[in-house]
């Protein structure tokens, strides 16, 4: 057995691997801090080394962090320092400013993969549009994939239908209000 397996299923009796819910918090407080040593993460977060260190080897093992370095001050081992691994990770944003559809693909470290705009004059319908949408989200996990990389947000922005002073979408529309699914991370 591959030591990649025996790791996963070694961190698969400790952690629930079905979702990432149990490593949120140290997913989150990356996403907060940056680039951070494991006794950081679990002196702040309240966790114990081992069940930290766990939390890590499964996030690297799903491809959302890295090792970035290893520090060595005197005896002992080296302190590792975490951060995401922006390169595997990419972001999908829909941008709705009528009459235009921007859509844009970036990895973690905010640099542009995919970019593209779309007029939407001579759209006539919902379902002309939601093939529209879904086109682009195809080939951008095709290209995120291709890129050996995962998508693992997606953003939708609806600027031109949002009231900029209260951040809601005025009552007449039947469109909610921006939504973002996965984790926020600061650029």
């Amino acid at each position: 057995m591959s030591k990649q397996k025996q790791l996963a299923g070694y961190i698969a009796h400790r952690i629930n691997l079905k979702n990432l819910d149990s490593s949120r918090p140290v997913l989150q407080y990356m996403a907060d801090h940056g680039n951070v040593s494991l006794s950081q993460i679990a002196t702040d977060l309240g966790l114990s080394r081992g069940t930290c260190n766990l939390h890590l080897q499964r996030l690297e093992h799903e491809r959302y962090i890295r090792r970035l370095e290893s520090r060595r001050s005197g005896a002992g081992r080296p302190t590792v320092i975490w951060g995401w691994d922006e390169l595997a990770n990419h972001t999908l944003a829909l941008v709705f400013d009528v009459p235009f559809l921007h859509a844009s693909v970036a990895d973690f470290g905010a640099n542009p993969v995919l970019r593209e705009a779309r007029d939407l004059s001579g759209i006539r319908s919902r379902d002309e549009l939601r093939k529209m949408v879904k086109e682009f989200a195809e080939r951008a996990k095709e290209l995120a994939h291709a890129r050996g990389a995962e998508l693992r947000e997606s953003a939708v922005y609806l600027p031109g239908l949002l009231d900029h002073a209260t951040g809601v979408v005025p009552k007449g529309g039947k469109l909610s209000a921006p939504r973002r699914r996965g984790f926020q991370r600061d650029h």
